[in-house]
């Protein structure tokens, strides 16, 4: 092999392994940020979903409050 030959292996092997280390960089950060935006979306709709809950919960027991009635026998 002369030294050409080398110079030219290891300048493709090394745009090669560039390029690849930036596609798998490029792979995990879109995989993660899915994760994040999914993530998110769980937190929110958990969040709606206890509002609503502490909404009807605060809504019964101001109707249990007014309509407490003392003597049971009626």
């Amino acid at each position: 092999m002369n030294s050409g030959m080398i110079t030219a292996l290891a300048a493709l092997s090394g745009s090669l392994v560039g390029a690849l280390g930036s596609a798998v960089g490029t792979w995990i950060t879109q995989r993660h940020q899915d994760r994040r935006d999914l993530l998110g979306k769980q937190i929110v709709r958990r969040e709606a979903l206890y509002s609503d809950f502490i909404a009807e919960s605060a809504r019964l027991l101001v109707d249990a409050m007014e309509h407490n009635d003392g003597d049971l026998q009626k």
